[in-house]
């Protein structure tokens, strides 16, 4: 590793953070909603990076899987 993850990777905290502040906001900006936003974000990284948003991503873009 060169630097770790937050020297490498800080724009896209950067960018996950600005647009949580904005959907907080958006949701009413109290305890509620913090906690609403924070699900529905875990939620969502977390189908994003299992195989069925693979399969998700495959569907929509029309992409079939490469075979050798």
């Amino acid at each position: 590793m060169n630097g770790g993850f937050l020297k490498t990777n800080w724009a896209y905290l950067v960018w996950f953070i600005i647009y949580f502040v904005i959907a907080w906001y958006l949701f009413g900006h109290d305890w509620l909603s913090f906690g609403f936003v924070l699900v529905t974000y875990a939620i969502s990284i977390g189908l994003a990076l299992s195989p069925i948003g693979e399969v998700l991503l495959r569907f929509i873009q029309g992409a079939k899987l490469v075979q050798t």
